[in-house]
Order: structure tokens, then C-alpha cells, then sequence
């Protein structure tokens, strides 16, 4: 009777195991025990730092294979760590350090409302609305752009149904954007994104993206066409540093390690080369190495001498710190940085 019911409790802790690793993308979790949080395998997936028991953190991408490891299945997920976070001696970790971690080690929890800070610049919400189809959320951004043989659809409709079209732009024409309209369909809850444009006297709504039907995995595939998404480009201070004010936003991408030098240093400060060095990165098939990848969590708005020497904030061994663009580059090509802006020119235009 005994040995039943150990049994008992042993089945029921297991499925308990495996329902705590239930895990969606932008879901808001905490960690069940101490967790180690890692770079993404492109960068090592070396140990960044281990976060304490209870640790918020968002999900933001979900690697689509699972595993088990101690009993439990799930997906390793790339996360980042959300506002109060500790590791586990108790040292602080920075909001919007993003890392790798086993999803089956987080469980779901209540969101917590967050306000995004854009300073009423681009990428602020203008409203949230719903009308019989979708939930609508309204985002300003302003910027002209030009329309070139990336656009997948030049047509200007009247509305978000696609029934009636405007016009049609020209090739090399430039659109005012005004607005971005997110829609999640209330009926499959897929989502897509719309441009609110004016050209030569129309007013109307450019399709900017959506869902598509993977013939490889069979199914409809979800994507968030938001260059917004998960509040990217968000304000998260301003550092005083080598005599001048840095505006540090929210930009999580991977960059490539490239110097001259065997060895890269990452800096207390922004821009401030005489702050503390807390960590050294090797360069790029340097020193017996391969590629040197890192993962960005933030970078300045201001940059130095030319615009690919913005600094980029980067989490190393435990350490959070800077480094130079200048010592960086973006391995697929393609925009230096993801910012909102450049990323829509270049889906659309020409590339910066």
C-alpha cells in the first residue's frame, strides 16, 4: 500500500513537473529555482548569470525543438530579465538583460502592466481600440519612406480590409508614415500589421505584414510585424559619461566581434574608455577562436564619430557593460542596428 502510494505522489509530481512548462512567446514567467541564464548557442551559450528562485522574465523567442532534462520536457526560450531581478547571491541584475534558459525551470505568472517610455516620440501607443474583428493598438511613427522593390505590396487601401485600393505608388516614390496599426484577430488571435500613409493627397493603410502557411511545418506560422515589439527602442535611461549625456534604448539583436585587436574590452560606461574594463571579448577568429557573436540588451542613441559608433550594452560572465560599435558588425547584412526605422527602410526601400 505504501509503494502504491509513493507511486501516486511520484505520477503527480511529474505532471506537475511537466505542466510548469507551459510557455508562450511574450509571456510573462518566473524562475522555479535557481537558473542558470545563457547566451544563445550562436555566442557561446556561455553562463551570463544564475538567476534567483522567482526571477521575472518575458519570453521572446522559443527555439521549436524540445527536450528532457530531470524528468521535464519543454523548449529552451531566449528571455529577458524584467525590473527587480537578482541573481542568486542577491546582486542586482539589470532590466532587459536577455539570455537562454530551459523553459521546463519557468512557470507562467500574472503580467505586469508596463508603459513602455518613448518620450511621445515614435513607438508611443497612441490608443488601444477594437472594432468587430480585431483588437487594434495604434502606434505614432513618423518618417518618410521611400518605396522600392522590397515593398511585397505598393497598393494604398482605404481601409484595413483590403477591398478598396487608392492608389498604387510608384517605384522610387517616397509615402509619409504616420501611424502603425497592430491588429490581433479575434477569431485565431493571429496577428497583423498595417502602415496609416499619406501619398499625393490619399490618406490610407499600407500592409506591412502578417501571417503565412509553412508548407515545411504545415501550418499557419504567426508573426508580429511590429518593429515595436516587445517595446524595442524603449528609453531605459540616461547615462552622464565622458562629459556627455547618452540616451539608452532598448534593442535586442546579435552582433559580430571584429577588431584589429586580439581583444575587445567591454567598459563600465559608455563612451568613456577610462571607466572600468569588467570583461575582454576575443575577436573574431582570433586567439584559436571561431566567430565572436554577442547578444545586444541596449545601445545609445548618440554615437561618436560616425553612426555605427553608437555603444552597445552587452551582458559578460555576470557582468553587464559597453562596447564600441565600431568594434561590431551585423553577420547577415542588412541594417547595422534594429532600429525601428532603419529596419522598415530596409524592408521597404533601400537599405542605410
Amino acid at each position: 500500500m505504501k509503494k502504491y502510494f509513493l507511486s501516486i505522489i511520484y505520477i503527480f509530481l511529474s505532471i506537475s513537473a511537466f505542466c510548469q512548462g507551459k510557455i508562450g512567446l511574450y509571456q510573462d514567467m518566473i524562475t522555479t529555482d535557481n537558473l542558470r541564464l545563457r547566451t544563445s548557442p550562436h555566442a557561446g551559450n556561455k553562463i551570463i548569470t544564475v538567476m534567483d528562485k522567482g526571477t521575472r522574465v518575458k519570453i521572446i523567442e522559443i527555439e521549436e525543438k524540445e527536450e528532457t532534462i530531470d524528468g521535464i520536457t519543454s523548449n529552451w526560450v531566449m528571455v529577458e530579465v524584467q525590473d527587480g531581478a537578482k541573481d542568486k547571491d542577491g546582486k542586482p541584475i539589470k532590466y532587459a538583460v536577455v539570455g537562454r534558459c530551459f523553459g521546463g525551470y519557468l512557470k507562467e505568472t500574472k503580467t505586469v502592466s508596463h508603459n513602455p517610455n518613448y518620450k511621445n516620440g515614435n513607438g508611443t501607443i497612441i490608443e488601444n481600440t477594437e472594432d468587430d474583428k480585431f483588437f487594434i493598438t495604434k502606434k505614432k511613427h513618423q518618417q518618410k519612406l521611400k518605396i522600392g522593390e522590397m515593398a511585397k505590396d505598393r497598393s494604398i487601401y482605404k481601409a484595413i480590409d483590403k477591398k478598396e485600393v487608392l492608389v498604387d505608388v510608384k517605384l522610387g516614390d517616397s509615402v509619409n508614415v504616420e501611424e502603425f496599426w497592430i491588429l490581433q484577430s479575434k477569431e485565431d488571435s493571429l496577428h497583423y500589421t498595417w502602415m496609416k500613409v499619406s501619398y499625393n493627397g490619399n490618406t490610407g493603410f499600407m500592409y506591412y505584414g502578417g501571417p503565412f502557411y509553412s508548407n515545411y511545418l504545415n501550418k499557419t506560422i504567426d508573426v508580429i510585424a511590429d518593429p515595436y515589439k516587445n517595446n524595442q527602442w524603449e528609453i531605459l535611461e540616461t547615462i552622464q559619461s565622458n562629459g556627455k549625456n547618452w540616451t539608452v534604448r532598448k534593442v535586442y539583436q546579435t552582433l559580430s566581434v571584429f577588431s584589429k585587436d586580439d581583444y575587445v574590452n567591454v567598459y563600465e560606461r559608455p563612451g568613456d574608455t577610462t571607466s572600468t574594463v569588467v570583461a575582454k571579448l576575443s575577436s573574431s577568429y582570433k586567439n584559436g577562436n571561431g566567430q565572436t557573436n554577442v547578444t545586444t540588451e541596449a545601445i545609445t542613441e548618440e554615437y561618436e564619430t560616425s553612426y555605427r559608433e553608437r555603444w552597445v550594452r552587452i551582458s559578460v560572465e555576470g557582468n553587464t557593460g559597453w562596447i564600441s560599435g565600431k568594434h561590431l558588425s551585423a553577420e547577415r547584412g542588412g541594417p547595422m542596428y534594429q532600429i525601428p526605422e532603419d529596419c522598415i527602410a530596409f524592408d521597404w526601400g533601400d537599405a542605410l
